[in-house]
């Protein structure tokens, strides 16, 4: 019965550290503003996207470097939004558009690098 117990308390313990990892906790740098500009279609359409981007936590270096490069991470998103189409702003390209953000932010980065990229609104509109 002791040995029915400790295995099962081992395969929990097992099964709580590997979710863990699967799924980390991570901070948040919430200081990229709303960002504004125009697709790259035919006929241009408006998009506003805000973005947070992940972190390790507890990573005090890149959440510095983060602070200190707010304004080139800004440009670097609004320059690789614009060159975009519409579609790719599409519920179903949303995966892609995050990696392609990540890899843009994580290009620039020194001192540590973005796990995650998280679209908290998305509009994209017609321009009159």
């Amino acid at each position: 019965m002791k040995r029915l117990i400790v295995l099962t308390l081992l395969l929990t313990a097992l099964f709580l550290s590997c979710s863990e990892k699967e799924n980390p906790i991570n901070s948040y740098y919430k200081n990229i503003p709303m960002i504004q500009g125009m697709t790259r279609d035919v006929k241009p359409k408006v998009y506003n996207v805000k973005v947070d981007l992940g972190y390790t936590q507890g990573d005090k270096k890149i959440q510095t470097e983060l602070n200190k490069r707010k304004q080139q991470l800004t440009d670097i998103i609004r320059t690789l939004l614009s060159s975009l189409a519409e579609e790719q702003f599409l519920i179903e390209n949303q995966p892609e558009l995050r990696e392609m953000i990540k890899e843009a932010v994580n290009e620039v980065l020194i001192e540590g690098k973005i796990t995650d990229v998280y679209l908290l609104q998305l509009q994209v509109f017609e321009y009159n």
